[in-house]
């Protein structure tokens, strides 16, 4: 289970770094907003998103489509 999938919520930064000790043979990987620096030093790529426009601050709700 990824920490985006998580039932709860977002995963705490512990269950994030759990998998650490089988990172010998994976590849760790970060994004979203805010990711903790220890985080970021535990994974091999590591993406920072930033709000620059969405059609949701336009009024425009979700809808079907595909994403690429």
């Amino acid at each position: 289970m990824t920490p985006t999938m998580h039932p709860d919520g977002p995963a705490s930064r512990d269950a994030m770094l759990r998998p650490a000790r089988h990172w010998h043979t994976l590849h760790g990987m970060a994004s979203g907003r805010g990711v903790p620096s220890e985080c970021i030093e535990a994974v091999d790529s590591a993406t920072d998103m930033t709000f620059v426009a969405h059609t949701y601050s336009q009024g425009i709700r979700a809808r079907s489509g595909a994403e690429l």
